[in-house]
């Protein structure tokens, strides 16, 4: 039986494991497999990590399990590992089966293969030196400082939101406000004619503030009353765009444990930032402009 319909309240999961984790999966396996030949696995951290399955001779460890639910999703790396420990073995299982059958036809020997697998070691190597290299240990103390920066940062900021059409000429930008002036939905309409990706779902750039649109679009979009829309083009450097405001509001602020794996996960990121930098001051770098 599929995972998700053993636990059908994981319903993002499913998705998130079998199409972007899994490319990453296998370019560890694929990694390890080039790497190891004596069936012993890279991701066993010690002559103790327990063994969960043996494939042909090669072993998976409980460390692959645990390091591929690090992969996942946020949502889904909250349940705990007994209710995903079987799917997560299953698709390790699959994954180095895969990679046994590409190196048996010698796809691990092409030029282009040869590379992505050399990507694949920066990045793992990066993500483990970097793992030790930072403290990852944050305070309440500086939690709290974070938090109080948000909330000042963010009290009172307005936002709204608001549907768009863009087009890459003004003319096409008039006809389509002559069609909404005369009756057409405006989400029909974008679903129709947009060429931006929103076009989908009718145009619908959900709730945003002043600054995170370009000028143009954002002063245009703030002027504008709920359930108007701009009575001629508004020109940005993507196109002609027709804009509708649906809704105004001003911003809440979360609360701290709403926010707290977020300002962790940003305290990390600028230690991190701060490390390379370092690193960069040391290093012997030259630098080339792009050839023409």
């Amino acid at each position: 039986m599929k995972f998700w319909k053993r636990c059908s309240m994981l319903s993002i999961y499913p998705h998130k494991i079998t199409v972007d984790n899994k490319l990453y999966l296998f370019a560890i396996l694929v990694f390890s497999m080039v790497l190891i030949f004596n069936n012993q696995s890279l991701l066993a951290e010690n002559n103790s990590d327990k063994i969960v399955a043996k494939i042909n001779g090669s072993n998976l460890y409980l460390s692959d399990i645990n390091n591929a639910k690090k992969m996942l999703d946020p949502q889904a790396q909250k349940y705990p590992l007994k209710i995903i420990y079987d799917f997560l073995l299953d698709d390790l299982i699959n994954s180095r089966l895969i990679t046994e059958a590409a190196r048996k036809i010698g796809i691990d020997r092409e030029e282009k293969i040869k590379r992505q697998i050399k990507d694949s070691e920066k990045n793992i190597l990066y993500r483990a030196f970097m793992d030790r290299a930072i403290n990852r240990e944050v305070s309440n103390n500086q939690l709290k400082l974070k938090y109080n920066e948000y909330v000042k940062s963010s009290s009172g900021i307005e936002e709204i939101r608001a549907r768009h059409i863009l087009v890459q000429t003004r003319e096409q930008a008039l006809e389509a406000i002559e069609l909404l002036k005369k009756g057409s939905d405006f989400s029909d309409l974008a679903k129709k004619i947009s060429t931006a990706p929103t076009k989908i779902i009718g145009g619908d750039l959900g709730y945003f503030g002043r600054d995170s649109m370009v000028l143009p679009f954002s002063k245009a979009a703030f002027s504008l009353k709920i359930g108007k829309f701009t009575s001629s083009p508004i020109k940005t450097q993507f196109g002609w765009h027709i804009i509708k405001v649906e809704d105004k509001r001003v911003k809440k602020t979360k609360a701290f444990e709403n926010m707290k794996a977020k300002i962790i996960k940003e305290i990390i990121l600028r230690r991190e930032e701060a490390f390379i930098a370092k690193l960069r001051k040391t290093a012997k770098i030259q630098k080339y402009p792009m050839m023409r």
